[in-house]
């Protein structure tokens, strides 16, 4: 107990400077010691089997705009699937979907190059090992598979991006690393499209069986007669106004000729009366062809007289010159007659044609003929429009009963349409990187680690070793250990040197 007591001190309760002097004393303990903690430290760093790992991250496009089968969704008015965080790491952990892996890893040509050996443990096993005991059963293979593939990869959300994720892949082989990776993202992005693809297919058969339970329904047959119906009456009430508006046209146009016509008829009779009062038709007939012929005299000796004489006088001048006054004076009057003879005819007429109060009369009544028939086939369209109204109106209400039905069976035909699109157009809402990390390896305790634990281990066994050695030996070696052995004793004088 005494000895214990010299190892201990109140304050640093390891006697330090009494220990360092120990430390001196079983100096080849002090060496061995450390030496031994590091050789042990040393066999565990060996001993560790050394891991190869990589890693890929990927994006969860969760949200629809930032997905190409997400926007074609929106874009069609589907919302498309989404799935939640927790969702993805359970999903790629589940049973089945190792189970597929294993199916795939198995089917390979290169499987027996790769190395699925628990890197934990201290001893090596290779495929044989592993795999030999199931020969050439692929069930038992993919079952053993199965089993050392889920602490093999670990699949972990981002704490800091939303909706970003890391496979990590860890073995004992660089190439098993590389290539479970690749499998691993493939059979990733194959099981999410499938799933995708699922939820669609389940939509479609259910909107197709809806569907067709509306078409069985005999209320739907009557919709459907019903529109061909509308439909036709639509494209007839169209025809009848396109006539209309032709015939409109026309009738305005026959209405105004009609119109024009009766003023030039009845400016045309009062224009005769007031000159057949004035003048009978025999009298001015005779007189007109008279003055007709009487310039035609005038002027045809004007012009024999012009030839016959080569070198006129004064005289046969002045003859000449009186002459042609005459001729002058018989043009004017001559004139005079043909206006008065045509200004019935040509007033209000815009091509200047002659026209007779008979011609008038007969284009008058043509025009008001055809104005009539006009007016008789525009009463008779005006009545069919009515008629075709009112059975659309007809039409219209029927259809009203009918519109839920026919809106809701639209309605499914188009989602119909739309999941036929999206279940061509998918594609997968796990955007991977577009290059993995490299494959690095590393030992699960590092030299750091093993390094820190030498010299821990190298003090612990310093301390103890040196301990027992000092409670061992029951020698005393200098002045100090005697005055704490035997506190008691007085000090009656000082010893030699103790060697």
């Amino acid at each position: 107990m005494k000895r214990v007591n010299i190892l201990l001190d109140e304050t640093t309760i390891i006697n330090i400077p009494f220990f360092m002097k120990l430390v001196k004393r079983y100096i080849y303990i002090t060496v061995l010691t450390p030496v031994l903690a590091f050789v042990i430290a040393s066999v565990l760093y060996m001993g560790q089997k050394i891991i190869y790992t990589s890693q890929i991250n990927f994006k969860l496009m969760s949200e629809e705009t930032n997905s190409a089968s997400g926007a074609i969704a929106s874009l069609l008015g589907e919302k498309k699937a989404v799935i939640s965080p927790e969702e993805v790491v359970a999903s790629v952990r589940s049973i089945d979907f190792i189970q597929e892996l294993s199916e795939k890893i198995v089917e390979r040509d290169d499987f027996t190059k790769l190395d699925f050996d628990n890197y934990v443990s201290k001893k090596h096993l290779s495929n044989v090992d592993i795999f030999g005991p199931c020969f050439d059963d692929q069930k038992c293979k993919i079952l053993t598979l199965r089993s050392r593939l889920s602490g093999l990869y670990i699949v972990s959300a981002d704490r800091q991006v939303d909706n970003r994720f890391t496979v990590v892949v860890k073995t004992a082989d660089p190439y098993t690393t590389k290539i479970l990776l690749n499998e691993l993202r493939n059979l990733m992005q194959s099981k999410r499209i499938k799933e995708i693809k699922r939820k669609l297919i389940e939509q479609y058969k259910i909107t197709k069986s809806l569907i067709d339970e509306k078409k069985s329904g005999a209320t739907l047959v009557d919709s459907s007669r019903q529109l061909n119906e509308v439909e036709r009456a639509k494209l007839a009430m169209e025809s009848i106004v396109s006539k209309l508006s032709a015939l409109s046209s026309v009738y305005e146009s026959k209405k105004l000729e009609l119109s024009q016509a009766e003023m030039r008829m009845n400016k045309t009779d009062e224009i005769y009366k007031q000159f057949e009062s004035s003048l009978s038709v025999n009298n001015f007939s005779t007189k007109y062809k008279e003055l007709q012929k009487s310039v035609k005299d005038t002027r045809s000796d004007i012009a024999d007289l012009e030839v016959t004489m080569k070198n006129p006088s004064k005289q046969d001048l002045a003859v000449i010159s009186k002459l042609k006054e005459e001729l002058k004076a018989k043009e004017r009057e001559l004139l005079a007659f043909q206006k008065n003879r045509s200004i019935a005819s040509n007033n209000g007429d815009d091509k200047g044609t002659s026209m007779s109060p008979n011609q008038a009369r007969f284009k008058y009544d043509i025009l008001k003929g055809q104005v009539t028939k006009l007016a008789m086939d525009h009463s008779k369209i005006l009545k069919e429009k009515e008629i075709i109204s009112n059975k659309l109106l007809d039409m219209k209400l029927k259809f009203e009963q009918l519109r839920p039905s026919n809106e809701y069976l639209k309605l499914l035909e188009q989602k119909l349409l739309q999941l036929k699109l999206l279940e061509s157009t998918i594609v997968s809402d796990f955007v991977f990187d577009k290059f993995a990390s490299p494959v690095f390896n590393y030992k699960r305790t590092s030299l750091s680690k093993v390094s820190f634990f030498g010299v821990f281990l190298s003090i612990f066994f310093l301390i103890v070793a040196i301990t027992v050695s000092y409670m061992l030996d029951g020698r005393i070696y200098d002045e100090y250990e005697l005055k704490k052995k035997f506190s008691d004793l007085e000090v009656i004088g000082k010893t030699p040197d103790f060697y």
